[in-house]
């Protein structure tokens, strides 16, 4: 009797059934086919199937998985993934061979992949014949000989042969297609319920209880239009200001061109004029014209997401917006039978209307080339990808951030939005090779900046050094609401302790307080502001971006341009000051320069606050619209090498782990997390709960992190050092003391000395 060949073994919880190997390779090959956009690209993706799991007819392989289910010893673990390798490599499908090897461990460089090959060819030269002989005799696969003949006279394989990045990006796809084909039809096996919740979202219904099956995600546009109406009809009727009609009008003009090509658009707007409403409103509009599939929503930090998705969820339901980032956490509602599962799931590859995600979280998503990170590419397919504070994007790496996007834009028919007050020059000029057209979704950006700014500017003390006192005499002498931005937690820290409590009241923040604490902060600022109360706000960085506060007063640490301009959109941010006469007046923000200032240790933001003092000749400068594109351009050549990692030559070349490693927008190991278990009642029934776990979930961590602190190793090593830290080996933690933390800001360093 012949070996009946299984594919994967039943796990605890499982059904009980062996998967047969040729059904596995069989639907592997159609789930992934089924995401080509033509025959033959369905062609190549179905072969990529087939052949993944090739190796796992090697009898070593069989006696493997038969062991290790018998748990009567584990056996020697053969190499798979290696012959389906070779076999592509065989044919001429150097990019399936690629997507194949790296399946599981990730797709190796160039070098590796050749050795690999290489090496099993001479010790095994004919085993990928035998293997694929017996793969041909199970499952009856197409002619792959006769179609890689032909395919080698389509115009994509002459593309593919010519343009190197282009190859790099085909190969990403392939791979995101197989791995995503490959992890949902072992969880249709052996994990029915999951699978069945795993449900790819057709929005013709309100409800995802009455979805069909297996039906390709796609936005009803009609739908999501009308939610949208009702909330703008709904929440701006009683509000007809000059300025809401004003921002209708914007958003008119931008929805006149939601019928121009998938390409690249900007929405140049300041904060407060209905950039998040008008975006989302385009976006939809551009989806329904071109019958893209889904809009991914990516934003700079983590402090903004929660407001934006917020947003979303009120005007298109819960039921319609994934959000997918580090901080959130998926709430388990007993009366949904799926206990939001389907949301969890939806991170895997992104098979969602409506996703709201990190820069860190996309970005290094597609230069990844990992399979749990990688899998989302072919879903950022057919869709529009809208990009806030795109200002924010690595200077260090903006060359090969804009290659790539736009690899994904001509390659997989995606549109990018970039929104911001302030546009970076992204596009191609003479030294700079960017993105050849950038279509304005604002009539005149230049005048509409210039006609609404809020705000007048001011040098304080012509930008020469101040000490902390002047700074405190100044701000004190005029008792009206005021933020003042820092760009250091100490200088933040210090002023905060000086300055006294003259105002109504005074508030702190900084990274140094959990993610919840500076939620409670924020709550109770907008409510004293709210109230008209005479307040006072020290912080850093983190309330430029996403926290819709609106002082009369902003003082400013000199800073990088953008930094400045968006804590600027902290003051009069509504339009609504007055004067004793009744008539409107600008707010003010004062921007000064700190004597002995503490910097944060980016070498970029440092750099780009030295060019700002030497860039501004006079504070009316900032009221100029062209003054951020001549900033930016200049900034980019003098200052910035826009691909020092060398991104591009390594995708050239194919080094895909090598991308992966270089790529990296926020540098791993820099600061250490501190969990704050103390902080109330939640956070230490957290702690207590995973006390007497045996090992910590995602969703565990995910909940840690609302309460804990990423802290600088100096900063770390001295709280160690005056023992203020009790680490938890076994669940790999580090717990902050309860007395080292402070309810109005955060980790103590006063008792620490910071420099």
């Amino acid at each position: 009797m012949d070996m009946e060949y299984i594919a994967h073994t039943p796990k605890e919880n499982s059904r009980k059934y062996f998967h047969k190997l040729k059904y596995h390779l069989l639907k592997t090959g159609m789930r992934a086919a089924k995401l080509g956009r033509d025959n033959d690209e369905k062609k190549v993706l179905f072969i990529a199937g087939v052949l993944h799991d090739l190796g796992k007819y090697k009898k070593e392989f069989q006696e493997y998985l038969r062991a290790e289910y018998i748990r009567k010893g584990s056996g020697r673990k053969s190499p798979h993934a290696i012959y389906g390798a070779i076999a592509a490599l065989r044919f001429g499908l150097d990019e399936i061979s690629y997507a194949i090897l790296g399946h599981h461990a990730g797709m190796y460089d160039k070098k590796d992949w050749q050795n690999k090959c290489k090496d099993l060819l001479n010790s095994e030269p004919d085993e990928w014949k035998r293997l694929f002989e017996i793969l041909q005799g199970e499952c009856k696969v197409l002619d792959i000989k006769t179609f890689a003949k032909n395919w080698k006279e389509q115009l994509i394989f002459k593309k593919l042969k010519e343009d190197k990045l282009f190859k790099d990006l085909y190969i990403r796809f392939i791979f995101s297609c197989l791995t995503d084909a490959d992890f949902i039809d072992s969880e249709s096996y052996f994990n029915k319920q999951q699978s069945l919740n795993r449900k790819s979202i057709a929005l013709g219904q309100d409800s995802f209880n009455s979805v069909k099956k297996n039906q390709t995600t796609f936005i009803d546009y009609d739908i999501l239009l009308n939610k949208l109406r009702i909330y703008i009809s709904d929440k701006f009727k009683l509000a007809n200001s000059p300025l809401n009609q004003q921002r209708s009008k914007l958003k008119d003009y931008a929805l006149s061109h939601s019928n121009k090509p998938v390409g690249f658009y900007s929405l140049n707007l300041l904060t407060g004029m209905g950039k998040t409403i008008t975006s989302i409103h385009w976006a939809i509009e551009h989806a329904k014209t071109h019958k893209l599939k889904r809009i991914i929503v990516v934003l700079p930090f983590l402090s903004i997401i929660d407001q934006t998705a917020k947003i979303f969820k009120e005007i298109f339901g819960r039921d319609f917006v994934l959000e997918h980032h580090s901080n959130f956490q998926f709430k388990e509602d007993e009366n949904d039978e799926n206990n939001y599962s389907y949301l969890k799931l939806a991170t895997e590859n992104w098979d969602f209307p409506i996703i709201v995600t990190t820069n860190v979280q996309f970005l290094e998503s597609i230069f990844s080339n990992k399979s749990s990170k990688l899998r989302k590419l072919h879903n950022i397919c057919n869709s529009i990808v809208i990009f806030d504070e795109v200002q924010t994007f690595p200077k260090n790496m903006i060359l090969p951030t804009l290659t790539m996007l736009k690899n994904v834009s001509e390659f997989l028919n995606t549109s990018f939005l970039f929104c911001t007050a302030t546009q970076p020059a992204f596009e191609t000029r003479r030294g700079f090779i960017g993105i050849d057209s950038i279509y304005s979704l604002v009539k005149n950006p230049k005048k509409l900046f210039e006609d609404t700014v809020r705000v007048n500017y001011h040098f304080y003390n012509e930008l020469e050094p101040i000490t902390m006192d002047t700074l405190i005499d100044s701000i004190t002498s005029n008792l009206r609401s005021t933020l003042v931005v820092f760009n250091s937690k100490p200088d933040t820290l210090n002023f905060y302790n000086s300055v006294g409590n003259i105002f109504d009241v005074k508030y702190h923040l900084s990274t140094y307080m959990c993610p919840v604490h500076r939620k409670i902060m924020i709550w109770f600022i907008k409510r004293n502001l709210r109230e008209n109360k005479k307040l006072l706000v020290s912080s850093t960085q983190l309330i430029e971006a996403g926290v819709d506060l609106d002082f009369p007063i902003v003082y400013r640490a000199i800073a990088p341009l953008d930094s400045i301009i968006q804590s600027a959109g902290r003051c009069n941010r509504e339009g609504k000051l007055i004067d004793e006469k009744g008539e409107v007046i600008n707010g003010d923000v004062y921007i000064f320069n700190l004597e002995n200032m503490k910097m944060p240790a980016d070498k970029i933001y440092k750099d780009s606050t030295c060019f700002t003092k030497t860039f501004l000749q006079n504070p009316d400068m900032l009221k100029s619209y062209d003054i951020y594109l001549r900033y930016y351009d200049a900034l980019l050549r003098h200052w910035v090498d826009g691909d020092s990692f060398n991104i591009n030559d390594g995708r050239e070349n194919l080094e895909f782990k090598q991308v992966a490693d270089n790529y990296r927008i926020i540098e791993d190991g820099l600061t250490k997390s501190i969990f704050i278990k103390d902080f109330n009642k939640k956070s230490k029934n957290i702690y207590n709960k995973i006390l007497n776990k045996p090992y910590l979930s995602k969703d565990d961590y995910r909940e840690i992190q609302m309460y804990s602190v990423q802290v600088y190793h100096r900063d770390f090593d001295l709280l160690k050092s005056n023992f203020a830290i009790e680490p938890n080996e076994e669940k790999g933690l580090f717990l902050l003391k309860e007395e080292w933390y402070d309810m109005e800001f955060g980790i103590d360093i006063n008792k620490i000395p910071m420099v």
